[in-house]
C-alpha cells in the first residue's frame, strides 16, 4: 500500500482552497462532483489533499496533518508574514523541531525539521 491522500471536510471549500494554496502553495488539479459533493484536489511536492464540500461542518479539529520542511525557522517567518502566526511551539523534540500551526478548518497543521 501507498499514501495517496488525506481528506478535509469543510463548509467553505473555496476559503479552504485559497488558505492551502496561499500559505502552503498548493494548486487546484481537479475540481468536481460527486453523489451531490464537490470534490476539490490540490497539490504540492506530490502531497495531495481532497477538499469535500460538505455544508453542516463546522470545524474538523482531529485532523493532524505533518510536512517534513529542512529550514523550519525560515517557514515560520515566511507564514507569519503571510498572517499565519503558530499556535504552539518551536519546540524540540529528540532529533526534531515542531510548531504547530491551525488550518482555516481547525486541523491542525505540524511543521517538522530533522536535525
Amino acid at each position: 500500500m501507498n499514501f495517496h491522500h488525506i481528506g478535509i471536510s469543510t463548509a467553505s471549500p473555496d476559503e479552504t482552497l485559497y488558505f492551502y494554496s496561499t500559505f502552503f502553495g498548493f494548486e487546484e488539479i481537479k475540481r468536481f462532483m460527486f453523489n451531490n459533493e464537490l470534490l476539490i484536489f490540490i497539490a504540492h511536492n506530490g502531497f495531495l489533499l481532497e477538499i469535500v464540500h460538505e455544508p453542516s461542518t463546522k470545524t474538523s479539529p482531529t485532523i493532524h496533518i505533518a510536512w517534513e520542511v529542512e529550514d523550519l525557522q525560515g517557514k515560520i517567518i515566511e507564514l507569519e508574514n503571510k498572517g499565519l502566526l503558530p499556535i504552539e511551539g518551536p519546540y524540540r523534540i529528540g532529533k526534531m523541531l515542531v510548531v504547530f500551526f491551525k488550518g482555516i478548518n481547525g486541523e491542525i497543521l505540524e511543521l517538522v525539521e530533522k536535525t
